[in-house]
């Protein structure tokens, strides 16, 4: 799960830190395993997207949200 709020050039986001928040605990209690990220550089992100689809290799079922 990935929340975004803070850009450099447009003012903070209110809702994504929260949604991310929010959708991140429904599918830890659906019993999935879940990386949580906030607010990641474009470098940021990509290492952390690497990192979950190493994770998720071989599962059967892989979930990407961002806000």
């Amino acid at each position: 799960m990935i929340g975004n709020s803070e850009y450099r050039e447009i003012p903070a986001l209110k809702n994504p830190d929260k949604d991310a928040a929010d959708v991140s605990n429904t599918f830890r209690l659906a019993g999935f395993d879940v990386f949580v990220a906030k607010d990641l550089t474009k470098l940021e992100f990509e290492k952390q997207f690497r990192s979950y689809l190493a994770a998720a290799d071989g599962a059967d079922l892989a979930v990407v949200y961002y806000s």
